[in-house]
């Protein structure tokens, strides 16, 4: 392969696999508050833990990816191995915090007498780091 049918590659797969679900799911998000003029709508449309699912998505495709892109030197270089391990791994704990930032946000939004508006915009900071987190770490492993 050469440098420039690699670097196609990786624009593609960063422009498919990861601007456009990321950009999709945040996008959503000034589309409600600038459009639609919807108070609060950072905590109540982030704040359920859905890019969780979106950031565990990324790193299993990344894992996937680079499983199969360097399967011949897979089990020969630990470097690969190790960045496998690290994607698969954080792909899991993305889905356990899912399970948790999922229930705190129901327990939040359906019982408002306990409601918090800060406790809402922390659950969806959670929420975007997580998702901008598994886009450069899987950024930083397709680069390896």
């Amino acid at each position: 392969m050469d440098l420039k049918s690699i670097q196609r590659k990786i624009i593609g797969w960063g422009l498919v696999e990861l601007a456009l679900p990321v950009c999709f799911a945040v996008g959503v998000w000034p589309v409600s508050k600038f459009v639609l003029n919807l108070p609060n709508s950072y905590s109540q449309l982030l704040s359920s833990g859905d890019l969780l699912i979106v950031g565990a998505l990324i790193l299993i495709g990344c894992t996937f990816d680079i499983y199969f892109d360097f399967n011949k030197i897979f089990h020969k270089n630990n470097v690969i191995y190790t960045i496998v391990l690290i994607d698969g791994f954080v792909a899991l704990v993305f889905l356990a915090m899912y399970g948790f930032i999922k229930t705190k946000s129901m327990q939040l939004t359906v019982f408002p007498q306990t409601s918090d508006k800060i406790s809402l915009m922390r659950l969806a900071s959670i929420s975007l780091t997580a998702v901008l987190a598994s886009c450069t770490w899987a950024i930083f492993s397709k680069m390896k």
